[in-house]
């Protein structure tokens, strides 16, 4: 059995043709009967006042392109072809560019709106200077109290507190007065300690 052939689908109306008693629509006679009934008689621009200003103004210049065309979009400003490198090179810059601008447009606007929720306060100078005067030394000592202690001192402090008693321990074995008063030549050198502390 041979292959069965799809009758052809007619996807377009034939045309058809007017009948001939019927005259087309260029023909002079229908033509003739759309003219207007009077044509005008004389001079048609006797009423048209046209001053030597209307004259002298410039009109716009319709016919300069406004985009540049393709072949001209090929060459660069030297007149020779732009290769591949330095289209890409072009493109990239191109939307650097872009970037910088959308960037720049969203770091002012987040800037704006950081500015908009800080208040406005002004000149503080006048609210300072109506405040009570607060002496440097209290300052200082508040300032001092601040500062916490560490419970632990650092190790190269810890040796150097060690070497300065083992010193002061060796100072005292020294003294004449110690193998005479041992406990007298102990409280003068606790108290000659707190005299240079102070």
């Amino acid at each position: 059995m041979g292959k069965l052939k799809r009758p052809r689908q007619k996807y377009h109306f034939s045309k058809t043709k007017p009948p001939k008693d019927e005259t087309p629509l260029d023909t002079p006679l229908l033509a003739a009967r759309h003219l207007p009934l009077e044509l005008p008689s004389g001079n048609i621009f006797s009423g048209v006042k046209i001053t030597l200003e209307h004259l002298k103004q410039k009109l716009p210049d319709d016919d300069v392109a406004s985009v540049v065309s393709s072949r001209r979009s090929r060459l660069d400003n030297s007149g020779r072809p732009t290769t591949k490198k330095e289209k890409i090179k072009n493109r990239k810059e191109a939307f650097l560019r872009k970037l910088n601008i959308a960037h720049n447009l969203k770091s002012e606007t987040k800037e704006r709106k950081k500015r908009q929720k800080t208040a406005v306060t002004g000149d503080m100078r006048p609210l300072l200077d109506a405040l009570p005067s607060v002496s440097c030394k209290e300052r200082t000592q508040t300032f001092q109290s601040k500062i916490k202690k560490r419970s632990v001192s650092k190790m190269k402090q810890r040796h150097k507190s060690m070497l300065q008693e083992i010193l002061a321990f060796q100072k005292i074995l020294s003294d004449p007065t110690y193998k005479a008063d041992p406990s007298g030549a102990v409280t003068n050198h606790i108290q000659d300690k707190i005299r240079e502390e102070l």
